[in-house]
């Protein structure tokens, strides 16, 4: 990614951009992080081309960063589970939404939610 120019303000926020952009079957890709002048906090995420976030097809997503945490990582995340395998609810929600599993500040998605989406 490459700096573009002069800051903008975006959300209320002083902001640099960073742009990417690349070819990739014969369609212009273009990617472009916004993140905060004074510390670096992301604060929106746009592509315009194919997802290399979550790799879905060509289309435009706009990700705005409503918080962020940059606390270091406890190790205990890394720990395996218990069980040997993971339960079929969890199974659903990865496969069914996997934007709102990286995305969520919930511990669990509703079951409501998760019919609603299939």
């Amino acid at each position: 990614m490459q700096k573009k120019g002069d800051s903008v303000v975006l959300a209320g926020k002083q902001c640099d951009v960073w742009v990417k952009v690349e070819q990739n079957g014969g369609k212009t890709n273009t990617y472009t992080m916004w993140v905060a002048s004074d510390d670096q906090m992301p604060v929106r995420y746009e592509m315009m081309g194919f997802d290399s976030l979550l790799g879905s097809h060509y289309d435009k997503y706009v990700l705005d960063y409503n918080m962020y945490n940059n606390e270091p990582i406890p190790e205990s995340v890394f720990d395996p589970p218990k069980s040997k395998f993971p339960s079929l609810n969890s199974l659903l929600v990865i496969i069914v939404n996997r934007i709102e599993c990286v995305s969520s500040t919930k511990d669990k998605v509703s079951m409501e939610s998760l019919l609603f989406l299939m």
